[in-house]
Protein backbone atom coordinates (compact mmCIF):
# COMPACT_ATOMS: atom_id res chain seq x y z
CA UNK A 1 0.00 0.00 0.00
CA UNK A 2 2.86 2.37 0.93
CA UNK A 3 4.69 1.47 -2.26
CA UNK A 4 1.51 1.97 -4.40
CA UNK A 5 1.23 5.14 -2.54
CA UNK A 6 5.16 6.50 -3.42
CA UNK A 7 4.63 5.51 -7.11
CA UNK A 8 1.88 7.52 -7.48
CA UNK A 9 3.66 10.65 -6.12
CA UNK A 10 5.17 12.71 -9.09
CA UNK A 11 9.47 12.67 -9.02
CA UNK A 12 9.67 16.55 -9.19
CA UNK A 13 7.86 16.43 -5.37
CA UNK A 14 11.48 15.64 -4.32
CA UNK A 15 13.34 16.87 -6.51
CA UNK A 16 12.75 20.71 -5.04
CA UNK A 17 13.50 19.73 -1.52
CA UNK A 18 16.89 17.95 -2.37
CA UNK A 19 17.69 21.59 -3.81
CA UNK A 20 17.13 23.06 -0.95
CA UNK A 21 18.98 21.23 1.45
CA UNK A 22 21.95 21.44 -0.81
CA UNK A 23 21.56 24.75 -1.91
CA UNK A 24 21.59 25.15 2.10
CA UNK A 25 25.39 23.25 2.91
CA UNK A 26 26.72 24.99 0.40
CA UNK A 27 26.16 28.65 1.15
CA UNK A 28 26.85 27.99 4.59
CA UNK A 29 30.72 28.52 4.53
CA UNK A 30 29.95 31.88 2.58
CA UNK A 31 27.52 33.13 5.34
CA UNK A 32 29.78 31.59 8.63
CA UNK A 33 32.87 33.78 6.46
CA UNK A 34 30.70 36.78 6.70
CA UNK A 35 29.67 36.51 10.07
CA UNK A 36 33.45 36.22 11.26
CA UNK A 37 33.96 39.60 9.18
CA UNK A 38 35.46 42.28 11.48
CA UNK A 39 35.88 45.74 9.43
CA UNK A 40 37.84 48.35 11.55
CA UNK A 41 35.34 51.09 11.16
CA UNK A 42 32.73 48.83 12.54
CA UNK A 43 34.63 47.55 15.71
CA UNK A 44 35.59 51.18 16.94
CA UNK A 45 32.11 52.33 16.22
CA UNK A 46 30.66 49.96 18.66
CA UNK A 47 33.36 50.77 21.23
CA UNK A 48 32.41 54.42 20.95
CA UNK A 49 28.83 53.13 20.82
CA UNK A 50 29.36 51.66 24.46
CA UNK A 51 31.47 54.44 25.60
CA UNK A 52 29.33 56.92 25.14
CA UNK A 53 26.48 54.96 26.72
CA UNK A 54 28.30 54.47 30.24
CA UNK A 55 28.99 51.16 29.45
CA UNK A 56 32.76 51.22 29.99
CA UNK A 57 33.77 47.95 31.15
CA UNK A 58 32.39 46.58 27.61
CA UNK A 59 33.68 49.74 26.14
CA UNK A 60 37.20 48.34 27.51
CA UNK A 61 36.70 44.75 26.19
CA UNK A 62 36.14 46.34 22.38
CA UNK A 63 38.72 48.81 22.48
CA UNK A 64 41.17 45.97 23.37
CA UNK A 65 39.47 44.17 20.57
CA UNK A 66 40.13 46.72 18.30
CA UNK A 67 44.01 47.18 19.23
CA UNK A 68 44.15 43.00 18.41
CA UNK A 69 43.03 42.84 14.94
CA UNK A 70 43.53 46.23 13.71
CA UNK A 71 47.35 46.76 15.88
CA UNK A 72 48.62 49.06 13.08
CA UNK A 73 45.63 50.97 12.36
CA UNK A 74 45.85 55.05 12.79
CA UNK A 75 43.03 55.34 15.42
CA UNK A 76 45.00 52.70 17.70
CA UNK A 77 46.09 55.63 20.00
CA UNK A 78 42.95 56.66 19.93
CA UNK A 79 41.60 53.62 21.55
CA UNK A 80 44.02 52.92 24.06
CA UNK A 81 43.58 56.35 25.28
CA UNK A 82 39.41 55.41 25.44
CA UNK A 83 40.72 52.48 27.64
CA UNK A 84 42.05 54.54 30.09
CA UNK A 85 39.40 57.28 29.71
CA UNK A 86 36.88 53.85 30.68
CA UNK A 87 38.38 53.06 33.42
CA UNK A 88 38.90 56.94 34.58
CA UNK A 89 35.10 56.69 34.51
CA UNK A 90 34.47 53.94 35.59
CA UNK A 91 36.26 54.89 38.88
CA UNK A 92 38.69 52.14 38.72
CA UNK A 93 42.11 54.71 38.78
CA UNK A 94 44.75 52.56 39.26
CA UNK A 95 44.08 50.22 35.76
CA UNK A 96 43.04 53.86 34.31
CA UNK A 97 47.03 54.81 35.47
CA UNK A 98 48.41 51.66 33.89
CA UNK A 99 46.27 51.68 30.69
CA UNK A 100 47.40 55.38 30.36
CA UNK A 101 50.83 54.73 31.16
CA UNK A 102 50.48 52.30 28.54
CA UNK A 103 49.57 54.54 25.77
CA UNK A 104 51.61 57.13 26.30
CA UNK A 105 54.65 54.32 26.20
CA UNK A 106 53.46 52.61 23.18
CA UNK A 107 52.48 56.09 21.47
CA UNK A 108 54.67 58.63 22.58
CA UNK A 109 54.78 60.29 19.37
CA UNK A 110 50.91 60.78 19.34
CA UNK A 111 49.56 64.03 20.31
CA UNK A 112 46.90 62.15 22.60
CA UNK A 113 50.06 60.62 24.61
CA UNK A 114 49.98 64.28 26.35
CA UNK A 115 46.66 64.15 27.07
CA UNK A 116 46.97 60.63 29.09
CA UNK A 117 49.89 62.17 30.41
CA UNK A 118 47.39 65.02 32.53
CA UNK A 119 44.59 62.16 32.94
CA UNK A 120 47.35 60.22 34.90
CA UNK A 121 47.96 62.85 37.05
CA UNK A 122 43.66 63.51 37.63
CA UNK A 123 43.95 59.79 38.67
CA UNK A 124 46.52 60.33 41.21
CA UNK A 125 44.02 63.35 42.92
CA UNK A 126 40.80 60.98 42.90
CA UNK A 127 42.72 58.33 44.93
CA UNK A 128 43.90 61.13 47.18
CA UNK A 129 48.07 61.10 46.68
CA UNK A 130 48.23 65.11 46.20
CA UNK A 131 51.69 65.32 46.61
CA UNK A 132 52.40 62.93 43.60
CA UNK A 133 49.76 64.79 41.47
CA UNK A 134 51.66 67.82 42.26
CA UNK A 135 54.85 66.22 40.41
CA UNK A 136 52.96 64.73 38.03
CA UNK A 137 51.37 67.73 37.41
CA UNK A 138 55.03 69.76 36.74
CA UNK A 139 56.16 66.94 34.85
CA UNK A 140 53.42 67.01 32.27
CA UNK A 141 54.19 71.52 32.27
CA UNK A 142 57.73 71.32 31.63
CA UNK A 143 56.87 68.24 28.85
CA UNK A 144 54.51 70.15 27.32
CA UNK A 145 56.11 73.64 26.58
CA UNK A 146 54.01 76.46 25.79
CA UNK A 147 50.29 75.83 24.76
CA UNK A 148 47.02 75.02 25.82
CA UNK A 149 48.00 71.09 27.79
CA UNK A 150 50.65 72.80 30.03
CA UNK A 151 47.73 75.67 30.94
CA UNK A 152 45.40 72.82 31.99
CA UNK A 153 48.17 71.03 34.02
CA UNK A 154 48.55 74.33 36.18
CA UNK A 155 44.85 74.93 36.24
CA UNK A 156 44.83 71.17 37.78
CA UNK A 157 48.06 72.11 39.96
CA UNK A 158 46.04 75.02 41.33
CA UNK A 159 43.09 72.71 42.25
CA UNK A 160 45.34 70.19 43.98
CA UNK A 161 45.92 73.02 46.45
CA UNK A 162 42.43 74.11 46.62
CA UNK A 163 41.86 70.87 47.70
CA UNK A 164 44.81 70.22 50.62
CA UNK A 165 43.09 73.48 51.92
CA UNK A 166 46.49 75.59 50.95
CA UNK A 167 44.68 78.49 49.20
CA UNK A 168 47.59 81.05 49.27
CA UNK A 169 49.55 78.64 46.94
CA UNK A 170 46.32 77.62 44.51
CA UNK A 171 46.01 81.44 44.15
CA UNK A 172 49.50 81.90 43.40
CA UNK A 173 49.65 79.38 40.44
CA UNK A 174 46.35 79.94 39.47
CA UNK A 175 47.92 84.16 38.93
CA UNK A 176 50.81 82.43 36.96
CA UNK A 177 49.09 80.88 34.07
CA UNK A 178 49.22 83.03 31.06
CA UNK A 179 47.08 85.95 31.25
CA UNK A 180 45.47 84.90 27.52
CA UNK A 181 44.15 81.97 29.16
CA UNK A 182 42.99 83.95 32.61
CA UNK A 183 38.81 84.59 30.86
CA UNK A 184 38.70 80.83 29.88
CA UNK A 185 39.33 79.68 33.33
CA UNK A 186 37.74 82.55 34.49
CA UNK A 187 41.28 83.21 37.46
CA UNK A 188 39.69 86.72 38.26
CA UNK A 189 36.95 85.73 39.83
CA UNK A 190 38.58 82.68 41.52
CA UNK A 191 41.21 84.52 42.90
CA UNK A 192 38.76 86.90 44.25
CA UNK A 193 37.03 84.28 45.70
CA UNK A 194 40.09 82.38 46.67
CA UNK A 195 40.94 85.61 48.48
CA UNK A 196 37.61 85.08 51.16
CA UNK A 197 39.73 82.47 52.60
CA UNK A 198 41.75 84.96 55.17
CA UNK A 199 38.02 85.46 56.12
CA UNK A 200 37.48 81.77 57.57
CA UNK A 201 37.28 81.39 61.69
CA UNK A 202 39.46 78.51 62.88
CA UNK A 203 39.30 77.27 66.27
CA UNK A 204 42.43 76.63 68.10
CA UNK A 205 42.80 72.72 69.14
CA UNK A 206 45.05 74.27 72.09
CA UNK A 207 42.39 76.32 73.49
CA UNK A 208 40.35 73.95 73.47
CA UNK A 209 42.42 71.43 75.34
CA UNK A 210 43.18 74.14 77.91
CA UNK A 211 39.02 74.98 78.08
CA UNK A 212 38.72 71.20 78.77
CA UNK A 213 39.50 71.28 81.91
CA UNK A 214 36.81 72.04 82.86
CA UNK A 215 34.98 69.19 81.42
CA UNK A 216 32.68 70.27 78.30
CA UNK A 217 33.93 73.83 77.75
CA UNK A 218 36.28 72.44 75.01
CA UNK A 219 33.41 71.53 73.16
CA UNK A 220 31.58 74.31 73.78
CA UNK A 221 34.50 76.17 72.05
CA UNK A 222 34.05 74.56 69.10
CA UNK A 223 30.20 74.80 69.03
CA UNK A 224 29.58 70.94 70.02
CA UNK A 225 27.41 71.18 72.35
CA UNK A 226 25.53 68.21 73.13
CA UNK A 227 28.97 66.92 72.98
CA UNK A 228 29.75 69.26 75.73
CA UNK A 229 26.88 68.56 77.79
CA UNK A 230 27.73 64.80 77.73
CA UNK A 231 31.65 65.74 78.88
CA UNK A 232 30.23 67.56 81.90
CA UNK A 233 27.63 65.12 82.72
CA UNK A 234 29.77 61.97 82.87
CA UNK A 235 32.87 63.60 84.36
CA UNK A 236 30.86 64.90 87.12
CA UNK A 237 29.30 62.02 87.91
CA UNK A 238 32.30 59.81 88.18
CA UNK A 239 33.97 63.06 90.58
CA UNK A 240 30.96 62.85 92.41
CA UNK A 241 30.82 59.11 92.36
CA UNK A 242 34.50 59.00 93.33
CA UNK A 243 33.80 61.10 96.04
CA UNK A 244 31.57 59.59 97.72
CA UNK A 245 33.34 56.25 97.76
CA UNK A 246 36.14 57.84 99.51
CA UNK A 247 33.71 59.76 102.20
CA UNK A 248 32.00 56.14 102.80
CA UNK A 249 36.12 54.86 103.29
CA UNK A 250 35.61 52.70 100.22
CA UNK A 251 38.81 53.33 99.14
CA UNK A 252 39.10 50.85 96.98
CA UNK A 253 35.92 51.64 94.91
CA UNK A 254 37.25 55.09 94.47
CA UNK A 255 40.49 54.20 93.96
CA UNK A 256 38.40 52.24 90.76
CA UNK A 257 36.04 55.12 90.00
CA UNK A 258 39.08 57.69 89.70
CA UNK A 259 41.01 55.87 87.49
CA UNK A 260 38.23 55.33 85.42
CA UNK A 261 37.04 58.68 86.00
CA UNK A 262 40.50 59.58 84.90
CA UNK A 263 40.33 58.23 81.98
CA UNK A 264 37.19 59.83 81.28
CA UNK A 265 38.88 62.92 81.57
CA UNK A 266 42.11 63.07 79.74
CA UNK A 267 39.57 61.79 76.98
CA UNK A 268 37.85 65.10 77.27
CA UNK A 269 40.89 67.12 77.11
CA UNK A 270 41.64 65.00 73.93
CA UNK A 271 38.49 64.95 72.32
CA UNK A 272 38.10 69.10 72.59
CA UNK A 273 41.35 69.36 70.65
CA UNK A 274 40.16 66.75 67.80
CA UNK A 275 37.08 68.65 67.76
CA UNK A 276 38.54 72.18 66.65
CA UNK A 277 40.57 70.14 64.32
CA UNK A 278 37.37 68.56 62.81
CA UNK A 279 35.50 72.37 63.06
CA UNK A 280 38.70 73.67 60.91
CA UNK A 281 38.26 70.88 58.45
CA UNK A 282 34.60 71.33 57.69
CA UNK A 283 35.38 75.14 57.18
CA UNK A 284 38.08 74.19 54.42
CA UNK A 285 35.43 71.69 53.05
CA UNK A 286 32.84 74.04 52.98
CA UNK A 287 35.04 77.22 51.43
CA UNK A 288 36.37 74.38 49.13
CA UNK A 289 32.32 73.90 47.71
CA UNK A 290 31.65 77.06 47.79
CA UNK A 291 34.72 77.72 44.94
CA UNK A 292 33.09 75.04 42.80
CA UNK A 293 30.76 77.52 41.53
CA UNK A 294 33.54 79.40 39.33
CA UNK A 295 35.17 76.07 38.38
CA UNK A 296 35.74 75.63 35.05
CA UNK A 297 35.82 71.86 33.60
CA UNK A 298 38.85 70.81 31.56
CA UNK A 299 38.17 68.51 28.30
CA UNK A 300 40.58 65.87 28.11
CA UNK A 301 40.60 67.26 24.33
CA UNK A 302 38.93 66.07 20.88
CA UNK A 303 39.35 62.95 19.85
CA UNK A 304 38.75 61.81 15.95
CA UNK A 305 35.27 59.79 15.86
CA UNK A 306 36.14 58.41 12.63
CA UNK A 307 33.28 60.58 10.81
CA UNK A 308 36.11 63.57 10.78
CA UNK A 309 33.93 65.36 13.81
CA UNK A 310 35.26 65.49 17.40
CA UNK A 311 34.39 63.58 20.15
CA UNK A 312 35.44 65.48 23.55
CA UNK A 313 35.70 64.03 26.78
CA UNK A 314 35.17 66.52 29.55
CA UNK A 315 36.83 64.66 32.60
CA UNK A 316 35.42 65.39 36.60
CA UNK A 317 38.37 66.32 38.83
Amino acid sequence: MIGAAHKGLPRGCFLVPALIVLLTILSAPALANQALTIDADSQLAFAESNFSQGEYYRAVSEYRRFLYFFPNDDRAPQAALRIGQSYYLGQDYEEAQKALKSMAAQYPQSPLAAEASLLICQCSVKIQDYEEARTCLSDVVQNAGPGELAQKARYDAGWVYVLEGDFNAAAGVFKGMDRSVWDKYRIPALVAEIDKAGDLQYKSPGTAGVLAVVPGLGHVYTNRYQDAAIAFLLNAGLIIAAYESFDNDQEALGSVIGVVGFGFYAGNIYSAASSAHKYNRRQKAAFTKSLEQVKVRVSAGALPDGTGQGASLTIPF
